[in-house]
């Protein structure tokens, strides 16, 4: 009985030998890793996974911290379990993104500034915008639409004629014109004096304050550079040659209230292409028009009654006359060419 247990047991172990040592016949299969000696930050530890046939195998876990918070610009990394550092601050700010705190003017710089999660700000300059220019006038001068800064002057007036090319006003009176007074508060005309305008605005009083009434006697005879007249409106009355010989005059206006055009008053005005004779006037003087050769048409009004001798004597280029019906006086070689 004791041989045949022992022969039983032998045979047992043989059998057992052979499945585990044969890895044809057992594969272990392990369980979970189990920690059986915990690790810390400094520490190592130890894992171990058991077979079902009972065989076990361990392995070391090496030890590590738990980190925290990653670095910032400011703070490092630190393990949450032993405070020891693991990286340190980066000394790299995260700014966000750029704020305008002081806004730019025309002439003066701005101011932005970007803050880091730590706090720290910095800032940088914001380039001055610049003027916003208005508009200049012959009278303003241009300024800036935003703090009124003047960046260009005034340009003023540039006159072509009686007008200014700019802004289409028309040019301020003549001065320097020679006046008489008829001492009961009016006067007349009497001559260019110093005035050198190429185009004269008569002004509606004298520098006395004197009503102008006429243009006197021979006032521009031959100003050969006059070029254009304007006449204020209470003028009554053009003198004899009062623009005799004036041959580069080109255009006059006679206002409503002139009623007599003195004998010879603009003869020999050559470039004088149109004449208006308004409806108050009366009488045409003798040898009023007399060679005025770049005239075309005439339109005497109704109220003319009489038209002097060689009135219109010599003027080569007339090719339309209406007579209006109160003349009834026509002189001799009134439209004599």
């Amino acid at each position: 009985m004791k041989k045949l247990l022992i022969a039983f047991l032998i045979l047992s172990a043989m059998i057992f030998a052979t499945s585990c040592d044969s890895e044809s016949e057992h594969v272990h299969a392990y369980g979970e890793w189990l920690i059986t000696t915990a690790y810390s930050c400094e520490t190592a530890g130890e894992a171990t996974r058991t077979c079902s046939c009972g065989e076990k195998e361990t392995k070391t876990i090496a030890p590590q911290h738990t980190p925290g918070a990653a670095a910032t610009c400011i703070t490092a990394q630190t393990c949450t379990a032993c405070g020891s550092q693991l990286a340190p601050a980066t000394g790299i700010h995260n700014y966000g993104t750029w704020v305008e705190t002081t806004a730019p003017g025309c002439e003066t710089e701005g101011v932005e500034a970007r803050t880091c999660a730590c706090g720290d700000t910095e800032t940088r300059p914001v380039a001055a915008k610049g003027h916003t220019p208005g508009a200049a006038t012959c009278t303003t001068a241009q300024l800036c639409t935003v703090c009124d800064t003047e960046l260009v002057p005034a340009k003023g007036h540039s006159y072509t004629g009686f007008t200014c090319i700019n802004c289409g006003e028309l040019k301020p009176v003549s001065q320097g014109l020679a006046f008489k007074s008829r001492y009961d508060g009016t006067c007349y005309v009497s001559g260019i004096g110093n005035c050198t305008d190429a185009y004269i605005i008569i002004p509606s009083a004298s520098p006395d304050g004197e009503r102008v009434t006429g243009i006197s006697y021979g006032a521009f005879w031959f100003c050969d550079s006059l070029m254009g007249v304007i006449i204020p409106n209470g003028v009554t009355s053009i003198g004899d040659s009062a623009f005799k010989g004036c041959s580069s005059l080109t255009s006059i206006n006679i206002p409503d209230g002139v009623t007599s055009i003195g004998a010879s008053a603009f003869r020999y005005c050559s470039s004088l292409t149109s004449i208006n004779i308004p409806d108050g006037v009366t009488s045409i003087g003798d040898c009023a028009f007399w060679g005025c050769s770049s005239i075309a048409s005439i339109n005497i009004p109704d109220g003319v009654t009489s038209i002097g001798n060689y009135a219109f004597y010599n003027c080569t280029g007339l090719t339309s006359v209406t007579i209006g019906d109160g003349v009834t006086s026509i002189g001799n070689y009134a439209f004599y060419n």
